[in-house]
């Protein structure tokens, strides 16, 4: 599985309306945790990072 690519958030509404810039943020904390989600499970399905860490664990245990 690949890393999931960052998100593309909207540009900040011009308008100094109050509903413009709550349908903005809205839309961006959807994106956001659209994606954090993503990653979660990629990070939980990805073994490189679980081997570089027994990895790290290894080396420290024979340099003490």
């Amino acid at each position: 599985m690949k890393k999931p690519k960052r998100p593309k958030f909207p540009k900040k509404p011009k308008s100094k309306s109050i509903e413009a810039l709550e349908r903005w943020a809205r839309k961006c904390e959807e994106i956001k945790s659209e994606y954090s989600k993503k990653f979660s499970e990629w990070k939980k399905q990805d073994n490189r990072l679980k081997s570089l860490v027994l990895r790290g664990a290894k080396a420290k245990e024979l340099k003490t």
